[in-house]
């Protein structure tokens, strides 16, 4: 009986979390399929980009000697630093293929700092990839990264042109198991990457613009070729920004009193 009761519990404390967890609703490209046949090539699509989203692993290349000694383990230990622009033979952010990419990592412990960055993005502009703090400083005060990118496990080590990266995304691997099914906790079926509900739109976060100029050289500048030869999430739209609160009505005007007679 105590057995049974204690399965019960633990079978209803799952039912609650996953609950919770798929609370953002259902996958867009299977409610806004137009037909079995087109609902069917998404949920396969989407189903595929989940597993690539699940983890980033390969090789780092760079046309001038760069350098990356660094490991996070569940964004709650971060040591280390590197700073890698170059490209990548790999599964990475979702694609998997030769693709541009770009990393910078700094953590000391109690707090860090990652982002990275892989195919189609824009290297002056901290939104084109992930960008978040981590350790139990960096949880507490942000910024926060993209659905599916906390909490993970970062590994990169890169040493003059040649490198190698292995990173596990957990909530990816949620995502992936609600999809099975038509669940989309991290809201990126059908697009590049997702947003959170709490995200309005595709800004970059002033803190994390901050951050990086602090923590790292200026973007090279140098003119980069940005073809990536890859399948992937970076083939998909961008995400739909929440369109902005419609403004107040205006006051009525008061009314001029009544003229006395």
């Amino acid at each position: 009986m105590d057995v049974r009761r204690a399965l019960w519990r633990k079978v209803s404390c799952l039912g609650f979390a996953l609950a919770v967890l798929g609370s953002q609703g259902c996958s867009r490209n299977l409610i806004g399929a137009s037909g079995i046949g087109e609902a069917t090539r998404n949920y396969c699509l989407d189903r595929t980009k989940d597993v690539l989203d699940c983890a980033d692993v390969g090789f780092s290349f760079s046309q001038d000697p760069q350098f990356a000694l660094y490991a996070d383990a569940f964004s709650l230990l971060p040591v280390g630093y590197g700073q890698v622009d170059g490209y990548a033979t790999a599964i990475g952010g979702g694609n998997i293929g030769w693709m541009r990419f770009s990393s910078g990592d700094v953590g000391a412990g109690v707090w860090g700092y990652e982002e990275a960055s892989f195919a189609d993005f824009d290297i002056n502009n901290v939104a084109g990839g992930n960008a978040q703090a981590v350790g139990l400083g960096g949880l507490a005060t942000g910024p926060l990264g993209r659905p599916g990118w906390q909490p993970s496990s970062v590994h990169h080590l890169h040493l003059l042109w040649v490198g190698a990266f292995a990173n596990a995304n957990w909530l990816q691997a949620v995502d992936l198991a609600l999809g099975i099914i038509g669940l989309d906790i991290c809201g990126d079926d059908g697009y590049r990457y997702g947003l959170w509900p709490w995200e309005s739109g595709l800004e970059t976060s002033a803190y994390a613009e901050e951050l990086r100029g602090q923590i790292f050289n200026p973007p090279s500048g140098q003119d980069r070729n940005n073809w990536s030869y890859c399948w992937g999430r970076w083939m998909s739209p961008l995400p739909t920004a929440a369109a902005p609160a419609p403004a107040p009505a205006p006051a009525p005007a008061p009314k001029p009193p009544a003229e006395k007679k």
